[in-house]
């Protein structure tokens, strides 16, 4: 089968074709590879029942109180004593 319309293109035109057909390719690959899933912590479950404790703090247990070397307990993510 011979394509006469083809051939007959310049250098130029044919090179401009090809680039044109490689970034839409490209394009397409790329699009076409996009993530389609988010993960979420919905899994992730934190069983941490222990205590923590900080020692040393300087903590102001109100705006004018100031204890000094103190060790604050934390259980829970709440602290239960200072």
């Amino acid at each position: 089968m011979y394509f006469p319309c083809i051939f007959n293109m310049t250098n130029n035109l044919l090179e401009a074709m090809k680039k044109i057909l490689f970034f839409a390719f490209a394009l397409v690959f790329f699009l076409g590879n996009a993530q389609d899933y988010f993960p979420t912590n919905s899994r992730v479950l934190s069983n941490n029942s222990n205590y923590t404790a900080i020692r040393g703090a300087d903590v102001y247990t109100d705006a004018e109180t100031l204890v000094k070397n103190a060790t604050i307990l934390i259980h829970k993510g709440m602290v239960v004593n200072v």
